[in-house]
């Protein structure tokens, strides 16, 4: 169903729980790794994430087709909300 969590309240709910374990998850993700800045990426691939894993490797928590991906070149950055950090495409 298109766009079931604007049209169905038990969606809405389990969309919102989804969205507060996931980033609870992150935050503690970057206690223990915090190169991947999944305290503010929500686990998307941005510019720091992506520098991150080419320079620090992955973690034992990345899923290996991501990584694989990402380090032969085939994974754009993500555009990352206004007010979060990025690094210059030249430090990447």
């Amino acid at each position: 169903m298109v766009r079931a969590d604007a049209q169905v309240p038990a969606v809405s709910a389990a969309s919102l729980i989804a969205k507060v374990y996931r980033d609870t998850l992150m935050a503690t993700l970057h206690e223990q790794y915090p190169a991947f800045g999944w305290n503010e990426n929500a686990g998307y691939g941005t510019p720091i994430h992506l520098a991150a894993l080419r320079a620090e490797g992955p973690s034992p928590l990345h899923r290996r087709l991501f990584v694989t991906t990402v380090l032969r070149g085939g994974q754009r950055a993500r555009r990352t909300a206004p007010g979060t950090a990025t690094l210059p495409l030249g430090e990447l």
